[in-house]
């Protein structure tokens, strides 16, 4: 994901650029123009391409997509791109309505890149809605400086007296999160003098462990199942748990499952760990107890298993009660103007709390407070034809959402031989912005199955657009031209997980908050650490009104988009959780807002679930890798991690020179000709390298191997292969196969090898630019290897 901010003689732009799939991306992009007599302000436009195919050759890359999709800034048009990279160069030409191209030159040591381009009409966002007295240039030299890894400045001018400056960062969307280390000491001392039988004792080291707990059973089993030989202990764990502070839900289970290893007393052979989000049980991880550290690395896995009413009723019989639940954010809403008038923004930071008072019953809240606004004149537009939380946001800076009690209970359902889990819950009180009233909501859940199914009602009545609290009166004008001061909402929702790249998708149709009728799709993709990318796009049609603004008869679409980042994950550089913050952005429409939905329904419940449900079933990280992982604190310095296949080990990296000068990995000199860098483990593991990728392999796994890699640059070689790599093993030539010349990007290189397998070699470097990762294939070995630095 790149985000890129520029000013230019035209205006202000934003471009958001997001990878959703290895041969897709889509972009949002915004500009507010300065110009003086150009026919618009502002215009918002999202745009999606796909790679038809890889560069092979001499044969470019092909890339097919459609500007401005949704037709929102009347800029919609198909676009072709052809490119084509030569080492250092990159050659692209594409068509839309005008045909366009550029030449590109990464410099091979430090990261700048230059380029000419040229457009017939000025490649810019605001190409056909009018610029005034002045328009983009044809011609441009651009320059772009990637001073920090992921952080890069640029410059462009050009004909017309065009001239520009950019920000770009770009963001790991996949970051795995920081590692959490349990301070095992304090709860060690504590439960040495306390019976850990006792439920109040597990409590508290749960507690300790940032976990909440909803119900901690001691459940006897007959020996005859756990054990013919009934050698085995017969007594297992349920408990029932949620948290906050986790991203990845593996690794509460982890850090939890090896504290009460060491504390349990041993007639307790297994947990089961009922996992809660948002007070509703998902799924049950079962992990047995293993105390002999010879079979743990061997024992460390966790099934997963659907929910049963038993454990359930066990559970709600030994519910315990905790302390509340909550989550600060911040918020970005930002509304699409008129053609005539810029996008309006504000900023807020909220506080929610949900406190779990009794088994199935909670209390819901939620307090905004606004941090910055760039909010539209209400006289340029009706009351009636905008959307009605952008009113009440306008009159005031405190806003509380919502304020509500709710009822929700889980039943399991076993029919034609298939399980399901049924959600169900009603909520009543302020439920949104603008609405009060009472919604119930059920979801459908069949385990093991993509397929979910949720169904949502609410009586709502009109909340006062001035008050903070208070509901409206019969005198008031409600917008979306509606005169009732109550209303009745009804949907029916389908969610599909598809199998394709982690893209979720869902589908509701019947009648909005706003009382329109239509259908509204969503399209999300979710990752293990907690972000959330996705887009919506709806269809609905309102009846006629009997007011002065009657309802639009026409059927009308929108669109919007939606961004959730954790930032604990995005931003943390310590080894330890924070409490769980959220940035969120949505994007829609601002005249006649429709598809508006409450955001306690059932899709919330499933779009809740999906991140923690993907983390147990996503191979991320080996057990023995999370081992390796949290023994890197942050106090040691200069630990890499190598894999090769199943075989993982942290070590050392010294930078030597040629007359036998060693320092650390970020202490050598560059510029010594000769010079590399040498990994060195604690098993006899030994790697040398340079800039451009490994030398030797001495020795692997405590087995002497002596490989050796040679290149050699071969002019009567294809350009495109133009590198000759023999691989030794000890005095034997093993192998011989072509590569691409390593091509350097900002603080990244690649190299594409036709060995076989086919495989790709890959950089990356720090600020100083030190190697720090070094990924490739062994062809002896038929293994993949990476060796990375932990911190």
């Amino acid at each position: 994901m790149a985000f890129t901010l520029t000013q230019d003689n035209i205006g202000k732009h934003a471009n958001l650029t997001y990878q959703v799939t290895p041969w897709m991306m889509m972009g949002a992009n915004y500009v507010q123009l300065d110009t003086i007599g150009s026919s618009v302000d502002a215009a918002f436009r999202f745009d999606a391409a796909v790679k038809l195919r890889d560069a092979q050759g001499y044969v470019p890359a092909v890339h097919f997509g459609m500007r401005d999709f949704t037709h929102q800034a009347n800029l919609q048009s198909p676009f072709a791109v052809a490119s084509w990279a030569h080492q250092q160069w990159q050659f692209e030409i594409g068509a839309d309505t005008h045909v366009y191209g550029n030449i590109q030159y990464t410099h091979p040591q430090y990261p700048v890149t230059l380029q000419a381009s040229y457009h017939d009409q000025g490649r810019l966002l605001v190409d056909k809605l009018g610029y005034g007295d002045e328009r983009p240039a044809r011609f441009m030299l651009s320059s772009r400086w990637e001073f920090q890894p992921g952080v890069e400045v640029g410059l462009s001018v050009g004909d017309n007296d065009y001239w520009g400056l950019s920000l770009q960062v770009a963001i790991d969307s996949q970051r795995t999160p920081v590692r959490y280390e349990a301070p095992q000491t304090q709860i060690q001392t504590q439960s040495a003098d306390t019976d850990t039988s006792d439920t109040r004792a597990i409590a508290q080291v749960l507690t300790h462990l940032e976990l909440r707990s909803h119900g901690i059973v001691h459940e006897a089993k007959d020996r005859t199942e756990t054990s013919p030989t009934q050698n085995q202990p017969a007594t297992r764990l349920l408990l029932g748990v949620s948290q906050n502070a986790y991203p990845y839900w593996p690794d509460a289970i982890d850090q939890t499952h090896a504290v009460l290893t060491d504390i349990l007393p041993d007639e307790i052979g297994s947990v089961d760990y009922v996992i809660h989000t948002d007070t509703l049980p998902m799924l049950r991880v079962h992990k047995d107890i293993t105390r002999d550290d010879l079979f743990k690395d061997f024992s460390d896995t966790q099934r997963i298993h659907a929910l049963t009413s038993e454990d359930l009723m066990q559970l709600d019989r030994h519910w315990l009660s905790s302390l509340p639940l909550w989550r600060v954010s911040i918020e970005h809403q930002g509304w699409l103007g008129q053609s005539n008038a810029p996008m309006s923004h504000i900023l807020q930071a909220s506080a929610a709390v949900q406190w779990q008072f009794d088994v199935n019953a909670s209390l819901l809240g939620q307090i905004n407070v606004d941090i910055a606004q760039d909010l539209i004149d209400m006289d340029t537009l009706s009351v009636n034809d905008i959307d009605p939380r952008f009113a009440r946001l306008q009159a005031r800076d405190l806003h509380i959402p919502q304020l509500a009690l709710q009822y929700h209970d889980t039943a399991v359902l076993t029919q034609l031989g298939y399980q399901a889990n049924l959600h169900y819950q009603i909520t009543g009180g302020y439920l949104a912005d603008n609405w009060a009233g009472v919604e119930v909501d059920m979801l459908y859940q069949p385990w093991n199955t993509r397929l979910a199914y949720g169904l949502s009602v609410a009586q709502l009545s009109a909340r006062d657009i001035n008050g903070l609290l208070s509901l409206r009166d019969e005198q008031d004008v409600v917008t979306h031209g509606m005169v009732e001061r109550e209303v009745l909402s009804a949907l029916g929702s389908v969610f599909w997980a598809t199998p394709f790249y982690d893209i979720d998708v869902a589908l509701h149709a019947g009648r909005f908050v706003g009382q329109d009728t239509g259908a509204k799709f969503e399209l999300r993709r979710t990752f293990d650490n907690g972000w959330q990318f996705g887009i919506w796009a709806s269809r609905t049609r309102t009846r006629t009104g009997q007011s002065d603004h009657p309802y639009d008869a026409q059927s009308q679409s929108q669109h919007g988009l939606y961004l959730s980042i954790p930032l604990d994950t995005a931003l943390a550089k310590t080894r330890a959780y924070t409490r769980h913050v959220d940035f969120n952005s949505h994007i829609n429409h601002i005249e006649n807002t429709r598809a508006s939905m409450l955001p306690y329904a059932a899709s919330h419940k499933w779009w809740s679930q999906r991140a923690a449900f993907k983390s147990f079933t996503t191979q991320r990280e080996s057990p023995r890798q999370r081992q390796l992982n949290a023994k890197a604190g942050a106090d040691e310095e200069n630990v890499w991690l190598l894999v090769v296949g199943g075989y993982e080990v942290t070590g050392q990296v010294r930078f030597i020179t040629p007359t036998g000068d060693e320092n650390n990995a970020t202490g050598g000199t560059q510029n010594n000709e000769g010079a590399y860098y040498q990994f060195d483990s604690q098993n006899g593991d030994r790697i040398r390298f340079t800039q451009d990728g490994i030398m030797s392999i001495e020795q692997l796994a405590q087995r002497p191997l002596n490989m050796q890699f040679n290149d050699v640059f071969a002019s009567q070689l294809p350009d495109e292969a133009s590198v000759l790599r023999q691989v030794k093993v000890g005095q034997l030539n093993y192998a011989a196969y072509r590569c691409s010349a390593l091509t350097r990007s900002g603080f990244s290189a690649s190299q594409r090898c036709e060995s076989q397998p086919l495989h790709r070699v890959e950089l990356q470097y720090d600020k100083d630019f030190t190697p720090v990762r070094i990924a490739q294939w062994l062809v002896y070995m038929n293994q993949y290897l990476e060796l990375k630095r932990l911190n």
